[in-house]
């Protein structure tokens, strides 16, 4: 299900073979290997339970159109999934994480950059615990596919019962890109 902004108004086909699923696979499973929750118990769509690429992409949708590349796109859910993780853990952790995440997304001396980065988190913890506190998954990896005229995103999560409360480590994403 595509989920991310529409592109412009250029239409290729693509289809989602079994090759291209398992590529996706194994760069989720390198993620969630090299990641905080190697030890968390994931699966991709839990039976039962909603799909979290859905939900990312619903709890996303109103910032979509702001990233104009594909880059872009996964360097915003890498902030987006961030304040999600962040929203769901108690107040003090979530503090040291948004404050760890600002300290290395924004350099020392641009008070003006940070100011704006954290305010950008505050307002999608806000976005997440005001429209989505129903949901309580962690998100521990996710892929991003152009299929021309939009993204696709796969999401892992913890298990709903799973509340993993660890901090999300700074030196690598959930996007697998490296941080500051």
């Amino acid at each position: 299900m595509p989920v991310g902004p529409k592109k412009s108004k250029r239409q290729t086909e693509h289809t989602h073979s079994g090759v291209q699923r398992q590529k996706r696979s194994d760069r989720l499973s390198v993620q969630l290997e090299q990641g905080a929750f190697r030890e968390a118990k994931v699966i991709a769509a839990p039976p039962g339970e909603v799909k979290m690429s859905q939900v990312l992409g619903e709890f996303v949708a109103p910032y979509g159109d702001f990233a104009e590349t594909e880059e872009a796109y996964r360097s915003f859910l890498t902030l987006a999934i961030l304040a999600w993780n962040a929203a769901c853990l108690p107040s003090a952790e979530q503090e040291t994480l948004i404050a760890q995440a600002v300290s290395r997304g924004a350099p020392k001396g641009d008070k003006k950059l940070r100011a704006e980065l954290r305010g950008i988190i505050d307002e999608l913890v806000r976005r997440k615990k005001r429209r989505f506190a129903q949901y309580t998954r962690m998100i521990v990896a996710f892929d991003l596919v152009d299929t021309g005229d939009a993204y696709h995103v796969t999401v892992l999560s913890t298990w709903p019962e799973q509340r993993e409360r660890k901090v999300w480590p700074l030196a690598q994403d959930p996007g697998g890109q490296e941080t500051r």
